[in-house]
This record gives structure tokens, C-alpha cells and sequence, in this order.
């Protein structure tokens, strides 16, 4: 899951390149009536959920790690999120959920950049220490 939706660029090459679409196709990347779209979304093939809407991702990847779990399967959840997003309740509201369900097959990666589209992010919501934020729900960090 890349909740990240900014990200898409290069989730679009990752598909390109397992076939998903043709490599030309990049070319239209954010172009106008183009279907490779700033943001991932489902018109492109092997998008199962379009970003775009902040917070969504770690929640349906929490459930995908809780579906994993109560099935006994071996895979993992992935999700990879900015720090900007992470001033969305709807993904501490994830973390708390992963923490009652325990969650160990679900992954949250965070491109910890401190940059976000309105400033930075100690400007819009300051998040340090982030690290402990996660320890507090019982996270394991690194």
C-alpha cells in the first residue's frame, strides 16, 4: 500500500516494469485527460486503492494485516506514508487499532522528510518525537 500519493511516479515505473503497463506509457505521467495520474489511482493496472485522500492507507493496510492474521498467513502489510500525513487522526486511529489487534504482520513506512505541501512539518503540526509516538502504541521502531 503507498499511501504516500505523491509517490506515484515511481509506483507507476514499479508496475511498467512488472508489466502491469507499457513502459512508454510513463512518458504520460501528470499529463492532462493522461491516465497516470499525479496521484495513484485504480485506472491503472495493479492499483488495487487510489491515494490521494491523506490517511487512508495505514487503516487499509491495518486491515489487510488483520484479514493476514485471522486467515494464519505468512505475508505482511506494507504501507508506505509521509510524515505530513501522519497529522491525519485516521492513521493514529490505525496505530491504536494495530496496537489492540496486534498487528506484527502490519509495516508502516515513513519517508520522514519533515516537508510537506503547506510548510514544514514542525511549521503545520509538530510530530517530534515521532518515534516515541510509535512506542507508545507498542510499535517496534527503527
Amino acid at each position: 500500500m503507498v499511501s504516500k500519493g505523491h509517490a506515484a511516479a515511481i509506483v507507476y515505473a514499479a508496475l511498467a516494469e512488472s508489466g502491469f503497463l507499457p513502459i512508454a506509457e510513463l512518458d504520460s505521467y501528470s499529463a492532462d485527460g493522461g491516465r497516470l495520474a499525479g496521484h495513484v489511482t485504480v485506472t491503472v493496472p495493479g492499483v488495487e486503492v487510489s491515494t490521494g485522500s491523506l490517511g487512508h492507507g495505514l487503516p487499509i493496510a491495518a486491515g489487510m494485516a488483520l484479514a493476514a492474521q485471522r486467515a494464519c498467513a505468512a505475508w505482511r502489510a506494507f504501507c508506505i506514508l509521509s510524515d505530513g500525513e501522519l497529522d491525519e487522526g485516521s492513521n493514529w486511529e490505525a496505530v491504536q487499532f494495530a496496537q489492540h489487534f496486534h498487528l506484527a504482520r502490519l509495516v508502516a513506512i515513513i519517508d520522514y522528510n519533515k516537508i510537506q505541501s503547506f510548510g514544514s512539518v514542525a511549521e503545520v503540526s509538530e510530530l517530534h518525537p515521532l518515534a516515541e509516538k510509535f512506542r507508545a502504541f507498542n510499535w517496534g521502531v527503527l
